[in-house]
């Protein structure tokens, strides 16, 4: 008969060699903040190469406690939790491979057309199974699947993979984290208070669209208590806001560009997320914003105090005496 301590030696060993060569053949799963759409976007078409993988993730801290789970990946990159995000266009095609790395039978949900939001879903009796048999993907272990669909309806979704045909709600162990975004944007001229003239009416103001960062660094003076303002210069800054054509990585619509002398920022290269607007507290600053588009816009500010009257929605927002004014295309800007 073996001796106990024989025994809880042998599992140590076990163990310790299996944490040992997961640490030398499985990749970190990094965490996905959900800003860098995979794929690539060409003529309508998203091309897509996801594989399904063992991953070593970290719940709290690099390096601390961890879990060997399974996991998304784009091929060729590291595996993410939650998996790449699938983000495209109204009217896009979705050409994707899947490949399957695990040691199991994986199926695969939510990679197919979604339903136009007139469409009533199959009605779903039981709560452990799934309604979307038809498309589900089953890819076993080694194999690849490949699948070519229209993304359907616009909305916010996710696709996700278990080791069986059960319910998301019964999804458990290593493949629980088998899931990613599915965004699927409207184009612009679907979306409510769209107008493509350049004339502004109360009825398509609206708010929306593009986002830059507004950081406020603090000061050593204002901190000290004094009054520095009235010797100050004035900071002064000039936001284009501009069109962007669709690339490979986004597709088209608007973004701000924080201009600099002598600089001209290409097209092709304004972020959907504009860079930051850097201020310093108590410091004045006057923001001149530029309209290169060819309808009104707005700039709604927030983290900071305005003396004038561009802050929000057209026609609402604003001072108590002034309310605020569309930003006009053209050469014309405003400030704040």
């Amino acid at each position: 008969m073996l001796d106990f301590r024989h025994v809880l030696f042998a599992v140590a060993l076990i163990a310790a060699s299996t944490a040992a060569a997961a640490g030398q053949t499985i990749p970190g799963a990094s965490a996905n903040d959900n800003r860098a759409p995979a794929g690539t976007l060409a003529g309508g078409v998203l091309s897509l190469h996801l594989e399904l993988r063992p991953a070593i993730w970290y719940p709290e801290e690099n390096g601390k406690a961890h879990l060997i789970v399974s996991a998304f990946a784009e091929e060729g990159h590291i595996p993410q939790i939650p998996g790449p995000m699938i983000r495209v266009p109204e009217g896009t095609e979705i050409a994707a491979t899947i490949r399957n790395l695990l040691d199991h039978t994986i199926y695969v949900h939510g990679l197919a057309p979604r339903l136009e939001a007139n469409a009533k879903p199959a009605a779903q009796l039981d709560p452990t199974t799934t309604s979307d048999g038809a498309n589900t993907l089953e890819i076993p272990t080694g194999t690849l699947r490949e699948v070519r669909f229209k993304s359907g309806a616009p909305g916010s979704y996710y696709y996700w993979a278990s080791n069986d045909r059960q319910s998301l709600l019964m999804r458990n162990g290593p493949d629980s984290v088998l899931s990613g975004a599915f965004l699927h944007m409207m184009q612009p001229e679907s979306l409510p208070g769209y107008s493509g003239s350049t004339g502004y009416t109360a009825q398509n103001a609206g708010m929306g669209g593009i986002v830059l960062g507004l950081d406020v660094l603090p000061s050593a003076k204002a901190e000290l208590g004094h009054d520095h303002t009235a010797n100050a210069s004035v900071h002064k800054f000039r936001l284009l806001v501009r069109e962007r054509p669709a690339t490979s990585r986004t597709f088209a619509g608007f973004g701000y560009d924080l201009s600099e002398p002598g600089h001209n920022t290409p097209p092709d290269a304004i972020p959907p997320v504009g860079n930051p607007i850097v201020l310093t507290r108590a410091e004045p600053a006057e923001i001149e914003v530029v309209n290169q588009l060819k309808e009104p816009t707005t700039v709604h500010w927030h983290g900071i105090e305005l003396e004038s009257p561009y802050d929000g929605v057209p026609d609402w927002s604003g001072t108590p005496t002034q309310t605020t004014p569309p930003i006009g295309p053209g050469p014309r800007s405003s400030r704040a």
